[in-house]
């Protein structure tokens, strides 16, 4: 005759354990993720992941974008300063011409264009 004795009852350190006491058992705020990752087959994850570093990668770019566009603005901005500087620039050196011309007792009718 084959004997069987009852299992003992749990001690309350026992029943206070988590149900997957394996070595993956403590998950914390991580523990959504863990039990979709578990759940979702191999082609999904790589997806889940490959969102995850791009992500950071697509806000990365649209703010050097708007860095560049920004600094295309000024250079624009710079190059329409420059063409209405450029008569202005040609009156100044004529006006010196036409003074050191007069400094130097040479004919000073020379109108300025």
């Amino acid at each position: 005759m084959e004997m069987t004795l009852p299992a003992p009852a749990p001690t309350r350190r026992q029943a206070a354990r988590p149900r997957d006491s394996g070595f993956f058992a403590y998950h914390g705020w991580l523990a959504p993720g863990i039990r979709l990752f578990r759940a979702i087959r191999f082609p999904a994850k790589s997806l889940w992941i490959s969102v995850a570093f791009m992500l950071p990668l697509a806000f990365a770019l649209s703010y050097l974008v708007v860095a560049e566009r920004e600094q295309l603005a000024s250079a624009e901005s710079e190059l329409e300063g420059l063409r209405y500087l450029a008569p202005l620039n040609r009156f100044i050196q004529q006006a010196q011409q036409a003074r050191k011309a007069a400094a130097s007792g040479a004919d000073a009718a020379a109108p300025l264009a």
